[in-house]
């Protein structure tokens, strides 16, 4: 079998990420995929454009990390920095214009804990790939080597007019919200406390009306993570322009379907064989033009890389909601480094925040 020859194109984020490109490099290597990046070399002899355009080139295939930085170098293309990754975008997108889009060299992946993920245009129509998933990495690593996932059986001989049984698939219920606690805690929104000195990270308050039912959902939660990251749940904030009087953005939360997946296969159901329900919650918050508490909460996001989530109840509910009376509940505040950003217009019906899309009315 040949040793396929790939080549990973990404932007340069911070040192963390580049060390984990390089990671996910060093293991395709390990699998007998011939996989280069750009630190391997220190100074290629023909200088870096023509050693990148040899790469795309010679390469049976080319890894596109999707990231949102990665994304706006094609969008920002004027802005001067990142010479490395535009010269190779613009080399990509030449291939995929000579082709007419007839695409089976640049493949789309994905890393799961990063932040945000937007793929470039002309591959969003192709298979793309949670490389942090087993199972997803697996199905990488045997397209690179020609290997089919799946075996296409032959025909057999079956009578006419003999009905087949249907496919029986198991249902696999579960979710890290307690319907009777957000229930009765009644979720309203979110607010938002910042250090003044900006050394802590940014915490975001999921704000209820009753005390006692919040700092339940969140004990329940701190019972599974400790002191640790919170990777059960997901958090996604989904801005939209002009809802109502002015501009804003849903905040949807629900169950993290990964772990979902291991508590399944742990009591013995087959992903395969089995249907996945869980339950999501969400709500919509408009967007002060003076006090613009998201994208104060992007920015210091951008700089710590995580932040916490904390109960928040308001102490007076005959008055206006101001910071001043809103009680966060800091000493049960939960760890969490992963949030997705996404713009309402590019959610789509394979997005688990599709049901905010299917909102039947926006009178906010």
């Amino acid at each position: 079998m040949n040793i396929p020859k790939v080549f990973i194109s990404y932007a340069h984020d911070t040192e963390q990420f580049a060390d984990k490109v390089l990671e996910f490099s060093n293991t395709l290597r390990s699998y007998n995929i011939d996989a280069n990046i750009d630190q391997y070399e220190e100074c290629p002899p023909e200088g870096w454009p023509r050693w990148m355009d040899n790469q795309i080139e010679n390469s049976d295939y080319v890894l596109i990390v999707c990231t949102q930085l990665y994304y706006d170098k094609v969008m920002n293309f004027n802005s001067g920095e990142g010479k490395g990754v535009n010269w190779e975008l613009n080399i990509i997108y030449q291939h995929l214009y000579e082709s007419c889009c007839n695409n089976t060299k640049f493949i789309p992946i994905i890393f799961n804990d990063y932040n945000t993920i937007k793929i470039l245009k002309p591959l969003q129509s192709s298979t793309y790939y949670y490389v942090d998933r087993e199972k997803d990495f697996k199905k990488l690593c045997n397209r690179l080597k020609g290997i089919k996932n799946t075996i296409k059986p032959p025909l057999g001989e079956v009578e006419e007019n003999i009905v087949q049984p249907k496919e029986r698939k198991n249902m696999f219920v579960t979710s890290m919200i307690d319907l009777k606690s957000w229930d009765k805690a009644k979720w309203r929104g979110v607010a938002y406390m910042f250090d003044p000195k900006n050394e802590a990270p940014p915490i975001m308050g999921l704000l209820y009306k009753d005390k006692e039912s919040a700092s339940k959902i969140f004990k329940d939660w701190k019972r599974n993570c400790g002191d640790n990251v919170f990777n059960d749940i997901e958090i996604s904030i989904i801005e939209k322009k002009n809802i109502g009087s002015c501009d804003g953005y849903f905040v949807h939360i629900t169950s993290n379907i990964d772990k979902c997946i291991k508590r399944a296969e742990k009591q013995g159901f087959l992903m395969d064989e089995t249907l996945f329900a869980v339950i999501s919650r969400y709500q919509y918050m408009d967007i002060n033009m003076f006090t613009n508490y998201l994208a104060i909460f992007k920015k210091q996001l951008e700089v710590k890389k995580e932040f916490y989530i904390v109960p928040a109840v308001v102490s007076n509910e005959d008055k206006e909601i101001t910071m001043g009376n809103i009680e966060f509940g800091t000493h049960l505040k939960i760890k969490m480094n992963n949030i997705k950003f996404m713009n309402f217009e590019d959610v789509t019906e394979n997005d688990i925040e599709y049901c905010v899309v299917k909102m039947p009315n926006y009178n906010l």
